[in-house]
């Protein structure tokens, strides 16, 4: 007897026949372990090379894989039945990877408006030493001085947003930002 080709043919990285899909895709609704271990060696590398060829980055990409694999492991229980595993992870993986895209962009256009407001602060005082003096005295306040100062003064925001922020209350933040600018002024007090 001749075996036939789909026998002798070994199965590419990144995919799996759908009977051995169906059967991952039950253990993984089992919440076996060993499921998960099968989805990263049938699809992992199909997964990793996707993730880097959209993010460019080798290091977010792997953070997208890993986030693919545990959103595939929470939702296994709704995957509909004969649909391609290949196809849903790949579908996962795509969103993370724009998740990942707009949080680094989310994050450059901080930097840059941090950037600006540092450059607008020292074009203000037309002295760079002014800013630093400020920057020094912040750094010898007391940890949870200097954060409500960053947040309320530097971030601009409210009160409240920075009581959330911190998890405090309102009442704690007035008084922590009332008890930093009076250390602020001792410490930069000419003379």
């Amino acid at each position: 007897m001749t075996p036939n080709a789909s026998q002798t043919s070994p199965v590419p990285s990144g995919t799996c026949p759908a009977q051995a899909e169906a059967a991952l895709l039950l253990r993984l609704r089992r919440r076996e372990r060993e499921a998960l271990t099968g989805l990263v060696e049938t699809y992992g590398g199909l997964l990793a090379r996707t993730a880097w060829v959209v993010l460019g980055d080798a290091h977010a990409a792997e953070d997208a894989v890993q986030e693919t694999l545990l959103a595939a492991w929470d939702a296994a229980r709704r995957k509909r039945e004969g649909a391609s595993l290949r196809a849903w992870l790949l579908g996962i993986l795509v969103n993370r990877c724009r998740k990942h895209i707009r949080a680094a962009a989310r994050r450059r256009r901080r930097e840059q408006l941090a950037a600006r407001s540092e450059a607008a602060a020292v074009d203000a005082t037309g002295d760079d030493g002014d800013l630093q003096a400020v920057r020094e005295a912040l750094a010898r306040l007391e940890g949870r001085l200097r954060d409500v100062v960053i947040l309320r003064y530097w971030q601009g925001l409210s009160v409240d947003q920075t009581a959330a922020a911190l998890g405090v209350p309102s009442g704690t933040v007035k008084s922590r930002c009332h008890a930093a600018i009076e250390k602020l002024r001792e410490t930069m007090r000419p003379g």
